[in-house]
């Protein structure tokens, strides 16, 4: 899982406005969206037993069992636009992304 600088500064920044000590980002693969699946990111504070987690310089993503089979070679990116902010995913798993950037299919 890879991260671009704009990313990492943006999550950096969600973080800077927490009060937790130890936040990290969980990432979520979700049923739903204008595909069959939609990413889903939020702030935690600890990573479970069974989670994957993988180290971003002082940045800690976990991903549970379930998502991380619908996901291969993941980079996330953060951009603005005229509707505003957001992420955008790539993710090699995806046969089909919806315009929205957000949701996709899988082979």
């Amino acid at each position: 899982m890879q991260l671009t600088p704009t990313a990492f500064a943006e999550i950096n920044r969600l973080r800077a406005k927490t009060t937790a000590s130890n936040c990290i980002l969980r990432l979520r693969i979700e049923q739903g969206g204008c595909m069959d699946w939609c990413y889903s990111l939020s702030l935690g504070s600890a990573a479970l037993s069974d989670d994957h987690v993988v180290q971003h310089g002082n940045l800690q993503i976990v991903v549970d069992n379930a998502s991380a089979e619908r996901i291969e070679n993941l980079s996330i990116d953060y951009s603005e636009d005229l509707m505003g902010g957001g992420f955008r995913f790539h993710n090699a798993k995806a046969v089909q992304t919806c315009s929205c950037g957000s949701s996709f299919q899988c082979a």
